[in-house]
């Protein structure tokens, strides 16, 4: 499931229906999954005498009181219709925070089926029972608590009617902004082994790292306050992010998501092709005869991989050498894309063994011209390519024939498509059981309705001899 982010516009829209907007706007265009503001009216929430916290004077007038600051951002009940009809418009989620009872009355009649409590009602007694009575979805804020506080509170949302699985426990530290040495994020998830609940976090710091690391950490909600501008009047702006900033952690978020994965170590997709051009295979380190001993004198561990494991090591020493069959693969690259194609060449007969430091040959004979790379590539893509050494008749060298399975169909639009081009080919008919390479069935079962299309590349004549060479797998 996805982290469920809260872009928190909060009081930031400074009394202003249009701010309060292009707040959503910028939500929106953050990828967040809700926009949260704030819903109070200011006489239920603050006597007229409260002073206002510091870091509320250093962003406002310092003369005024947290009535007065306050009552200027009240959002009435006209203005929510307005605003929750605009995030329907827009496709994302209207959240906003009750501070009081009528608010937590004017929310719940405006259909809201999410509240989120504030960290100064966690105390509040009759303001929790009044939301757990509604049994909706309930974020609950933890800044200032300890874990006492937190469990009462949880006790009487679920004794008033809301369900545990229904409450998310937010860490959070109130103070704006939040110093480093100060979000203590391991509590989230203390919180999460004390009371067996899902948490997030409310974050209040600057910048959008410990946002990252909440995730990481097992957050399922992030919460994040943001403004248009942080140079705007108002209690919140200054630590706020700005719609670039807010941008990036929702992207920062949705990556991090991606990286944690599941719980299992497993081979990736995406390694999955590096596997044998990072690992090892067991290969002759010097000529080899039949009938000789094996020995960590002349065998290595040497890349690729996907022949004998060196992990066999043990098993492989001291054994004599009975055939001398010989693998080798190799991987090339299409000089115009970033395509990779790979190549099995498969060598039954041993001199062909020989020919693998000259295989650049073969490169450069299908990479001829480019149009008959593109008909490869079309025709061929993932396809394993087999080459054997066969005589020619008449002919002093060899062969390298890189047999292709393939149907008479496909056959003949191949080479249509290649003597469109102008590109000249040598193809050779014969049936698959007929090669040399298949005597000993080591493709499996094969009829003589299968066809192979053959290419064929000129190999030095003049090679002698029954030798594995240096670097051959074995």
């Amino acid at each position: 499931m996805s982290v469920f982010i809260i872009a928190e516009a909060g009081v930031n829209h400074n009394g202003s229906v249009d701010l309060a907007k292009q707040l959503i706007d910028v939500a929106v265009d953050s990828g967040a999954d809700a926009v949260k503001f704030q819903t109070f009216k200011a006489e239920n929430l603050v006597a007229k005498n409260t002073q206002k916290a510091d870091y509320q004077k250093q962003t406002t007038d310092e003369s005024e009181s947290q009535f007065e600051m306050i009552k200027k951002l009240e959002l009435d009940i006209d203005i929510h219709k307005k605003l929750i009809k605009y995030c329907n418009e827009k496709d994302i989620m209207f959240l906003s925070t009750p501070f009081d009872h009528d608010s937590i009355d004017l929310l719940n009649k405006l259909g809201l089926k999410f509240f989120k409590i504030p960290s100064g009602e966690i105390t509040n007694l009759p303001y929790l029972r009044h939301i757990g009575s509604l049994n909706k979805i309930v974020f609950l804020s933890t800044g200032m608590s300890n874990l006492k506080e937190i469990g009462d509170a949880l006790a009487i949302l679920t004794n008033a009617g809301t369900l545990n699985e229904n409450i998310t426990v937010l860490h959070a530290n109130t103070m704006y902004p939040t110093p480093m040495e100060d979000v203590n994020l391991n509590a989230m998830q203390t919180i999460h082994k004390e009371f067996g609940v899902a948490v997030g976090y409310s974050d209040h710091t600057l910048g959008i790292e410990v946002d990252i690391a909440a995730v990481a950490m097992g957050a399922s909600i992030i919460e994040k306050h943001f403004t248009l501008d942080k140079a705007m009047e108002g209690p919140d702006h200054k630590a706020s992010l700005e719609p670039e900033e807010l941008k990036a952690m929702v992207s920062a978020i949705r990556n991090i998501e991606k990286a944690l994965g599941r719980n299992e170590k497993i081979l990736s997709p995406s390694e999955e092709v590096n596997i044998n051009i990072v690992r090892k295979s067991i290969v002759a380190n010097q000529n080899i005869k039949k009938g000789d001993l094996l020995t960590d004198k002349n065998i290595a561990a040497k890349r690729p991989g996907g022949d004998i494991s060196p992990m066999r090591w043990d098993e492989i020493l001291a054994k004599r050498v009975k055939h001398l069959t010989t693998t080798a693969k190799v991987r090339h690259k299409w000089e115009y894309s970033h395509d990779m194609i790979g190549y099995n060449y498969r060598m039954p007969n041993l001199n062909a063994a020989l020919l693998v430091a000259q295989l650049e040959s073969l490169e450069s004979f299908l990479l001829k011209k480019r149009e008959l790379a593109t008909i490869y590539e079309i025709f061929f893509n993932n396809t394993t390519y087999s080459f054997v050494k066969e005589p020619i008749a008449g002919q002093s060298n060899y062969w390298l024939n890189s047999v292709i399975l393939r149907n008479k169909e496909q056959r003949d639009l191949f080479l249509n498509e290649t003597n469109s081009k102008g590109i000249a080919t040598r193809p050779i008919w014969t049936l698959m059981n007929k090669l040399p390479m298949f005597e000993s069935n080591q493709c499996g079962d094969l009829t003589n309705s299968d066809w192979l299309e053959q290419r064929v590349v000129n190999i030095p004549s003049g090679i002698k001899g029954l030798y594995i060479n240096e670097g051959a797998h074995v």
